[in-house]
């Protein structure tokens, strides 16, 4: 699955505040968001627009950051999340039930029962017009979970996956849509099949016909599966703990003036990032910083470039005052190992165009967060 790579890749080509944050999380994630972004700001995207900066190994950071008493940080931290049966087999059946065609997929033989999980195609007439909001293809449905309006779920039951049925249905008066409560509309639904519920009614055939390389039978698309949800665990808990480690680290520092390069080095990969994003979803930097935090692109480049450039200048100090540097042999060594270890044919194919200083960087931050977890009192207690 590439594992390590992908890791390395967000990391070094995302800005931190990015990571795992979306419009409903608030001001609640802001102090994880920055306290993630040593990583992801140092070693940030490099791309036309970045600002030409000397790499951290060649300032004297001890002029502009002096460190607390980083070893023997008293660290508490959630537990890592267990991988349980049944989330495996809930990740393996909505895959598996999501890849099937509506045509010849899940269950054909018996008429849909209560509890059951149902594929169906659905459009809403008023009046003989399609409403807003009313259509859709490939909806996946839990009978009985209330989840559609009074009528609907129930006027499925008996029906037979490939049949069509016309529910006349009337929305209730307190419904949120105003132009929609209390009117009466027809539904005409197809049941195209009933999802598995249990992986022992998966099919080896099935698996083999989505088409991926790390899969052909039932056995290992599961284990396939409980590989991803570890993988997961592990990343969740990696950044739990590099939270905890930074904001530790962050509060015990004192600062003096920041570098304008620096700062301007990390508004830039900011701004870079939030280009790319939008640019991935056809909209413009400002209409994702706008969407995600609330504010335009660079109002937010600068709200947290300096306390990036901070957190870098922490762990230089760090890796210098412990030998925790990268060598040219050591970064020479490591870029060769990923590439290995993910059947990239080259280095030069890995890194493309980034800097080869930004991956040093990575690896001296991986360095520093290692070894002021391992010099750490750290107790685990669930929250």
């Amino acid at each position: 699955m590439k594992k390590k790579l992908a890791m390395m890749l967000t990391m070094m080509l995302t800005i931190s505040m990015f990571t795992g944050c979306g419009k409903e999380n608030g001001d609640a994630d802001k102090t994880t968001e920055t306290a993630q972004g040593t990583e992801g700001t140092a070693a940030g995207e490099a791309g036309s627009g970045s600002v030409s900066y000397r790499p951290l190994k060649d300032w004297k950071v001890e002029d502009y950051v002096t460190l607390g008493e980083y070893k023997g940080l008293q660290i508490t931290i959630s537990p890592q999340e267990e991988v349980l049966k049944e989330d495996i087999d809930a990740l393996a059946l909505a895959a598996y039930n999501g890849s099937m065609p509506a045509e010849t997929g899940g269950i054909r033989d018996r008429a849909v029962e209560n509890g059951d999980t149902v594929n169906i195609d659905y459009e809403g007439k008023l009046d003989g017009v399609a409403f807003d909001g009313g259509t859709a293809q490939g909806a996946s449905l839990a009978i009985g979970s209330g989840s559609f309006i009074e009528g609907f779920e129930e006027g499925l039951i008996g029906v037979m996956p490939g049949e069509t049925v016309d529910l006349e249905l009337t929305f209730p008066e307190s419904y949120q849509n105003a132009d929609m409560a209390g009117k009466t509309v027809i539904f005409t639904v197809t049941v195209n099949f009933i999802m598995l519920s249990d992986v022992a009614e998966m099919k080896d055939e099935v698996v083999a016909a989505m088409g991926e390389t790390q899969y052909t039978t039932v056995d290992e698309f599961v284990a396939y599966c409980r590989s991803y949800l570890e993988y997961m665990s592990e990343s969740n808990y990696a950044a739990i703990k590099e939270n905890a480690v930074i904001q530790q680290m962050m509060a015990i520092a004192s600062f003096g003036e920041v570098p304008a390069e620096l700062t301007e080095k990390y508004a830039q990969n900011i701004l870079d990032t939030m280009a790319s994003r939008g640019a991935n979803l056809g909209a413009t930097a400002d209409e994702y910083a706008s969407y995600y935090y609330g504010m335009d692109a660079q109002t937010y480049a600068d709200t947290y470039a300096e306390e990036n450039a901070k957190q870098s200048l922490v762990f230089q100090a760090i890796a210098n005052a412990e030998n925790l540097n990268v060598s040219d042999e050591e970064l020479e060594a490591s870029l060769a190992q990923y590439a290995q270890d993910n059947g990239i044919p080259s280095v030069e194919e890995m890194i493309g165009d980034t800097d080869r200083e930004e991956f040093r960087e990575y690896f001296m931050f991986e360095k520093v967060m290692d070894f002021v977890f391992d010099n750490a009192v750290v107790t685990e207690a669930a929250q």
